[in-house]
């Protein structure tokens, strides 16, 4: 089982764009990050999402032809355990979208404490992490 960690791209202030959705460099972020991805083999079955536009954004860029879900789980302010919880009970190789501080708190708990930046992704295979 492959699980990815994603945090959004680069978004908007709220004063240029109320729903933060993402900026062109943010778009260019996700962009360079699918080619990563693709030029690694990587690949997987399910898309989930934050809600929030900005992650919504992010997830259509990377989904393909995926269907996405979204889950109030990957929302900013969601407690690290249950999602880690949650993220035991996936089956499939997965790509999670979502936000800091929550995603770097719940690389702790792979053993594999990574800062997310913008567009940051982190690949967990078989309890075993690699930053890409």
């Amino acid at each position: 089982m492959t699980i990815l960690l994603v945090r959004h791209g680069d978004y908007n202030p709220k004063y240029i764009d109320p729903k933060e959705g993402l900026s062109n460099k943010g778009k260019e972020e996700i962009n360079h990050l699918l080619e990563k991805l693709m030029a690694d083999g990587i690949t997987y079955d399910n898309v989930y999402s934050s809600p929030k536009t900005r992650a919504i954004q992010t997830a259509h860029l990377l989904a393909g032809n995926i269907k996405i879900q979204q889950i109030e789980l990957l929302k900013p302010n969601t407690d690290p355990k249950i999602l880690y919880e949650f993220i035991q009970t996936l089956s499939g190789d997965s790509l999670l979208v979502g936000h800091n501080p929550l995603l770097s708190y719940v690389s702790n708990y792979f053993s594999m404490p990574y800062q997310f930046e913008t567009a940051g992704c982190l690949l967990i295979e078989n309890k075993n992490s690699r930053i890409l």
